[in-house]
């Protein structure tokens, strides 16, 4: 009698898996859990008031841009904008302040999330994660497509070296500003960073589906 094969069924990715649960397309990107999204937004506020500070009255920024609170932008650096802003001629106090960088915060997680892509961003460790999360947020990151391609592609060494080969790196390293000392430490912190295994890495996504009961 010969054998019967019976072929195998295919084995869904985790993408697959939450599409199905969930009712997300595998290249759809799905909201970041609460639980996450609060830890994160938590890590990467301390990284940017670390370097923000806090100025209770609008102030021009390095790129000469207006600004208030802990670094939150308000319009372009004219006069026209500062008077059409509703801190024009006010003061906030820095419980107000946080309450604008946290709600700018919650934005630039979304489009962290967007510029590395969303699975390649939750692979990353919790600190490089606020790390580029507070490059959204001041723009350090974004203005590098370079580098954002090549953390995409898990090139950490040589997205480290893009993230200080620029000109606003260079002139802030001369101007010895506080921004030079906020890529450096990006650009270290994302040096450090491993790879993330293929079984750590979807173990990790299918820890962050919430339990059923």
């Amino acid at each position: 009698m010969n054998p019967v094969l019976v072929k195998p069924k295919r084995v869904p990715s985790p993408e697959e898996l939450r599409a199905d649960q969930f009712g997300f397309k595998p290249d759809e990107e799905e909201p970041m859990p609460e639980y996450e999204s609060k830890g994160l937004a938590d890590k990467a506020f301390e990284v940017i008031r670390r370097h923000e500070g806090f100025r209770s009255k609008p102030y021009l920024d390095t790129n000469k841009n207006w600004t208030v609170g802990i670094g939150t932008l308000i319009g372009k650096g004219t006069d026209a904008d500062l008077k059409a802003s509703p801190f024009f001629g006010k003061e906030i106090n820095e419980e107000a302040a946080k309450a604008l960088a946290t709600k700018a915060i919650a934005e630039k997680i979304t489009l962290a999330k967007r510029l590395v892509g969303p699975d390649t961003f939750s692979d990353f460790s919790p600190e490089l994660q606020a790390q580029l999360v507070s490059g959204a947020y001041r723009g350090d990151i974004t203005g590098s497509p370079k580098a954002l391609k090549l953390l995409s592609q898990n090139d950490f060494a040589g997205a480290a070296r893009e993230v200080l080969d620029n000109e606003e790196y260079r002139k802030a390293k001369e101007a010895k500003s506080g921004v030079a000392t906020r890529m450096e430490e990006m650009a270290s912190v994302i040096k450090k960073e491993k790879p993330m295994s293929f079984q750590s890495a979807v173990e990790g996504r299918f820890n962050q589906l919430p339990v059923t009961q």
